[in-house]
């Protein structure tokens, strides 16, 4: 029989801020994949967290390291929910989208619940629907799905910023990380920069740093691009007339859970 000791207990999100070794106080790390997760270290946990969570990144024999955390349930998932109605080819489309080139008078919004609505919403039966869409076309419904991403996003990371007020940079990994104009949005919208990864898997690079007992000769990646926030009142206008439909959608399930 052979023994294999067990070097460290973490999850798979939870190695992410550990890709470039030693995480930053002071910057969120957002994964990007099928879902989306945003997640701030701590050095003590936080309660009460709601509406966002608490949970553990990582545990050794010598110490417990936090987070308060928020999940987006659909990220790229939102993407191919889109693609299977309308046969689009994802990635060809983002790679082509110039938003700069399309009439932002038209684009609608997108109530985003594949997967239900997670943090900080958490409305798990809601149903995802375009609003105001009546002369929407199809680059105009891909940008609103984007933006709804965006906006998920930073519906988490303003609440983590009034908790955690030091925090002034977005860490982007994930395969959904390359698509230029969520990047821009999430800076736009945070008004933090937003640095993109030269590598989209965080999460086995942060488990080869724990599992090597977090060496200081840790080669950190360099960031592909760094994105600083610009005024967007376009944006920042689709962002609250989206939340006053959020709004409307968690009232509304009060309304049916006092029932």
């Amino acid at each position: 029989n052979r023994s294999i000791p067990l070097r460290i207990c973490t999850g798979d999100q939870a190695a992410v801020p550990f890709a470039n070794g030693t995480f930053n106080k002071n910057t969120l790390y957002v994964n990007l994949g099928t879902g989306a997760f945003i997640l701030a270290p701590l050095d003590h946990p936080v309660t009460p967290a709601a509406p966002l969570l608490c949970s553990v990144l990582c545990s050794d024999a010598h110490s417990i390291t936090y987070a308060l955390e928020g999940t987006v349930n659909g990220a790229g998932s939102a993407l191919s929910w889109w693609q299977e109605r309308t046969g689009t080819d994802i990635w060809e489309s983002l790679n082509s989208l110039q938003p700069d080139l399309v009439d932002t008078q038209s684009i609608p919004l997108f109530i985003n619940a594949v997967g239900g609505i997670a943090s900080p919403y958490w409305l798990s039966t809601q149903e995802s629907k375009f609003v105001d869409d009546a002369a929407s076309t199809s680059k105009q419904q891909l940008i609103a799905i984007i933006e709804s991403i965006a906006f998920l996003l930073n519906a988490n990371i303003e609440l983590m910023h009034a908790r955690l007020p030091e925090l002034d940079s977005i860490q982007l990994g994930g395969g959904l990380s390359a698509c230029s104009y969520l990047s821009e949005c999430l800076a736009d919208l945070s008004g933090f920069k937003v640095l993109r990864m030269s590598e989209r898997e965080l999460t086995g690079r942060g488990l080869a740093y724990l599992t090597a007992g977090r060496p200081p000769s840790w080669s950190a990646m360099k960031f592909k691009q760094t994105i600083l926030p610009k005024p967007n009142s376009a944006l920042l206008s689709r962002q609250e007339k989206w939340r006053a439909h959020m709004q409307a959608l968690v009232e509304k399930n009060k309304v049916i859970a006092s029932n």
